[in-house]
């Protein structure tokens, strides 16, 4: 369930898990990254501190490392590329700023836009493919695309984050 807030001079909108608010049953995959450099540790220890103990399993160790590495890239490059669901909005009136969090299931990201780079904040009404009209909330930048905002976002909490913005 969607709801706004007030925490100090911050105005934050928080989004639930999905439309209807019901939590996911999937496994939170964000530790897995540093999990597996943590398991590179001992390796690069031992290596560094010991080289001759690895001898014997000088191949099996680099054929790990490589495969821990080529994951970790692999996983970086999807948390950047698929950032996942927005699932809150934080405007700070002090710094004049608007905070987007996104989340997937390997990582959190955020992007921080000034107000002076916000346009708009509104709800666009577009016809599905069955007549059947939508509502898509999205935030209109000055310099960059449009961000499309969750379609759970209604109307009138996207009233007192414009208030706050100063949009009106």
């Amino acid at each position: 369930m969607s709801q706004v807030f007030k925490a100090g001079d911050r105005m934050v909108l928080e989004l639930g898990e999905d439309a209807e608010g019901a939590p996911r049953a999937a496994i939170d995959f964000q530790l897995l990254s540093p999990l597996l450099l943590g398991l590179l540790l001992p390796f690069m220890a031992a290596q560094y501190f010991d080289p001759e103990s690895l001898r014997q399993m000088k191949w099996p160790i680099w054929i790990f490392l490589l495969a821990m590495f080529l994951l970790c890239t692999a996983l970086f490059f999807y948390t950047h590329h698929f950032p996942g669901n927005i699932r809150s909005i934080a405007i700070d009136r002090e710094a004049r700023t608007m905070e987007i969090m996104w989340r997937n299931d390997m990582a959190t990201a955020s992007q921080i836009v000034p107000f002076s780079e916000i346009s708009a904040l509104r709800v666009r009404h577009e016809h599905q493919e069955s007549g059947r009209p939508k509502a898509v909330p999205e935030l209109i930048l000055k310099s960059r695309p449009p961000i499309t905002l969750p379609d759970s976002i209604t109307e009138d909490q996207l009233r007192p984050l414009r208030a706050a913005i100063g949009l009106g």
